[in-house]
């Protein structure tokens, strides 16, 4: 219960001003510390904000480690440092363990609670907090800060003072004033003799030009990769989900690099957006390295290994033999079967994207086709239906004749170095195999065409 002073004042000892989820964290915490603590929101419920984030789904935090965390706050986030060390993702994650709430990570890290409910949310932090013995006062807007000889000794609200001998302001920042953040937080604070920064946008929807937004409202994309120019040059990137709306683009990818172009604009610099629809071989599975680790073991390893496992059986049975002589001889003999099983993959993968070949030369950006192909409703007329059959018969006999050519060329080299009949039959083999791995390969396509 608030003391009244002899002017009939309500003297708490911490005030905490917003109700978002700053602000209902704040006075919980404070009050379970045994302080005696009122919650001021302006609005006629706390948490509106927090109740629609994440399209209602409530994004609650990542669980990225500390040092990347950082990174996403831009070239200050070294500043929340200390704060983080004191409690982070995982000290929120047990804070809700401990309201019943039941999380899930999703892919890059993200958290949501289990029954993606936001209000579900809201309720349990309010629930908590009254727990704990917070005032929660609501439709009670701060006017202004009251300062004594010693600093801040209290607020206005509605005409009436309340003291405090802490006063904390958890007012947001100016993003969305029909849930009550418009920047009050500022002008208190600013009142008090603060060096207010000029804000931004950041973490906000992107307005586009021209009429390619609009035509693919409420499209949304997954695994897409957003490249931003400006002036020309290649600045930032972000892969993930994204969306179309009315007046341009929303989703993670596109809030998580508007900070970087809004600093551009503000210097009135040429911003473009380039959105690659397929999914980059380098980011296979979300991380480039993965992807690069793949394509070396496939295109370099694995053929160089079956390249020189002959020269290793070779050396076992003809200990003299050079890798120079190796190379005049066999080496020379498995290049056919490598070279047309790498152009006959080369065929299978230009054959897999005919069907938006239509899309790709009367719309090389690719945007204003991404709804159509998702939704399948792009006509395939022009293109023979036969071909990719085709494409795919070509690379058969493609490979068949690298295999036929090696054999040959071995059985021939075999002749001239008189080499065993054992050891000729394993080096047979080795096309064989090779050839016969991409041949099913590709009766395994044919099936599904």
């Amino acid at each position: 219960m608030a003391k009244q002073t002899g002017r009939k004042v309500a003297k708490y000892q911490v005030i905490v001003i917003g109700g978002g989820p700053a602000g209902l964290m704040a006075a919980g915490q404070a009050a379970g510390q045994g302080a005696e603590t009122v919650l001021l929101e302006k609005k006629s419920d706390p948490g509106r904000k927090l109740q629609i984030t994440g399209k209602g789904r409530c994004n609650l935090t990542n669980i990225a480690p500390l040092p990347d965390f950082v990174t996403h706050f831009g070239k200050n986030g070294r500043f929340l440092r200390t704060a983080f060390h004191r409690f982070f993702s995982s000290d929120l994650i047990a804070f809700l363990a401990d309201l019943d709430v039941d999380i899930v990570t999703e892919r890059g890290g993200r958290v949501f609670p289990a029954d993606e409910d936001a209000p579900a949310i809201v309720d349990a932090l309010v629930r908590w907090v009254k727990r704990q013995g917070v005032a929660v006062k609501t439709k009670s807007p701060v006017e202004q800060l009251l300062a004594g000889n010693e600093g801040i000794i209290g607020v206005r609200v509605g005409g009436h003072e309340l003291h405090a001998d802490v006063v904390i302001i958890t007012t947001g920042g100016a993003s969305y004033p029909a849930t009550g953040s418009t920047g009050d937080g500022y002008r208190l604070a600013a009142s008090a003799g603060h060096t207010i920064v000029p804000i931004r946008p950041a973490l906000v929807p992107l307005e586009t030009a021209g009429n390619v937004a609009p035509r693919l409202q409420g499209l949304s994309l997954r695994n897409v990769r957003v490249r931003v120019r400006i002036d020309g040059r290649k600045r930032h990137e972000d892969f993930g989900e994204m969306l179309f709306t009315h007046f341009g683009l929303s989703g993670p990818i596109i809030l998580s690099l508007s900070g970087k172009i809004v600093d551009a604009l503000r210097l009135k610099k040429k911003i473009t957006l380039s959105i690659d629809l397929a999914l980059d071989w380098l980011s296979w599975r979300g991380t480039w390295g993965t992807g690069l680790i793949k394509s070396v073991i496939l295109f370099l390893l694995l053929p160089g290994f079956i390249w020189m496992l002959p020269f290793a059986l070779y050396r076992i049975m003809a200990s003299d033999v050079s890798i120079s002589t190796y190379m005049k001889t066999f080496g020379i003999a498995f290049i056919p079967i490598m070279a047309s099983a790498h152009l006959a993959k080369a065929i299978l993968k230009i054959s897999s994207r005919i069907p938006y070949w239509d899309v790709s030369l009367n719309d090389p950006i690719g945007i204003y086709s991404a709804k159509a192909i998702l939704e399948q409703t792009i006509t395939l007329s022009s293109n023979p239906p036969w071909l990719p059959l085709a494409l795919a018969m070509t690379a058969l006999v493609i490979v068949l004749s690298g295999t036929v050519l090696s054999i040959i060329t071995i059985k021939r080299t075999a002749a001239k170095v008189f080499l065993n009949k054992n050891l000729l039959s394993i080096y047979y083999l080795i096309p064989a195999i090779y050839g016969g791995i991409f041949i099913i390969m590709l009766f395994a396509w044919c099936l599904h065409l």
